[in-house]
């Protein structure tokens, strides 16, 4: 998305990008050059000029993302079996995670995390029943499954 100068300073003093508010005048000079990413302090993979963000909306369904880039799309009341993503995810904290509603969990792979967001639909499915069977596991994922089950809290 591109932003001409004439436009911005004819608009309100803050504009949204993405999920962010950011200052027009940050903007301008950004687009304008003079200003580089190191003066921000921001990771370059994050939107300059942040200065406030944007109210949100709790969404009903969040996205995990692995190390490998698999995105996976589960409800919020599933993925929130796992106290870390809780964490992540709770508005008071303030964390990206909670603003987006995507979690990219870099300790695990894809075929792992797909394992996991199974198991938080099972568990969301059979909560409240009894006598419930077991999960179909592999024993190769055994070892990695419980290492993604202490990272998660779960």
């Amino acid at each position: 998305m591109f932003y001409d100068r004439e436009s911005m300073e004819r608009r309100d003093s803050y504009r949204l990008i993405g999920n962010a508010r950011v200052r027009t005048d940050q903007l301008l000079k950004w687009i304008s050059g003079t200003r580089a990413w190191e003066e921000f302090e921001l990771c370059p993979h994050t939107a300059p000029l942040i200065t406030t963000m944007a109210p949100q909306i709790e969404s009903e369904y969040v996205t995990l993302v692995s190390r490998d880039g698999f995105e996976f799309i589960i409800p919020r009341s599933a993925a929130c079996v796992s106290g870390t993503i809780r964490a992540m995810l709770d508005p008071a904290s303030r964390f990206s995670e909670a603003l987006t509603g995507r979690c990219v969990l870099e300790e695990l792979s894809g075929v792992i995390l797909e394992k996991v967001c199974e198991y938080f639909i099972y568990n969301e499915k059979h909560k409240d029943q009894s006598n419930v069977a077991d999960m179909d596991i592999p024993p190769e994922l055994c070892l990695e499954l419980l290492m993604a089950a202490d990272y998660l809290d779960t």
